[in-house]
């Protein structure tokens, strides 16, 4: 009798397992899904931000440094960070981590040239972005670059245009 206790509580201590496990693989499944929406190429929004650069101190003649904004309506409103990388160049990324999806609020925007301040900097892990290597990861975990959206610049009017 006693081990027809045991047998049935190993099976139903067994089902409840199998049933945890099958939900961890669900779920593993639909972060895969996410994360495939979210970092792949996307064909555009058809929604175009200005910028009056000189409106942002590190925008503004400082070269390497950036600003990170917050737009609602574009990148699932995940924050993006935006670099001047020349006089005449900028570069935006989204700052969502494609090594573990941190939030935007965990990326730092590069802040010069010198050590790690040249680099955008997820807090989460660890992981360095470089803004001249179109948001390429110099320093793990992160094995993949950050989503880049395409930049013009005005330079007589001193405007940004971003393309999400």
């Amino acid at each position: 009798m006693k081990e027809n206790n045991s047998r049935r509580r190993f099976i139903k201590g067994s089902a409840g397992l199998i049933g945890a496990c099958a939900c961890v693989g669900a779920g593993m499944g639909l972060i895969q899904s996410c994360e495939n929406f979210v970092q792949k190429e996307s064909p555009s929004s058809g929604i175009t931000i200005e910028i009056d650069v000189s409106e942002y101190d590190y925008l503004n003649n400082k070269i390497n440094y950036g600003v990170r904004l917050t737009y609602e309506k574009v990148n699932y409103g995940i924050p993006v960070i935006i670099t001047r990388l020349t006089e005449t160049e900028f570069a935006c990324f989204s700052t969502l981590c494609t090594h573990a999806h941190c939030s935007g609020e965990d990326m730092s925007p590069p802040l010069g040239n010198f050590g790690t301040f040249a680099y955008m900097q997820c807090s989460c892990h660890g992981s360095h972005f470089d803004p001249y290597q179109k948001g390429k990861p110099v320093k793990g975990p992160a094995e993949r670059p950050l989503k880049q959206f395409p930049t013009h610049f005005d330079p007589e009017l001193n405007i940004l245009t971003i393309d999400f």
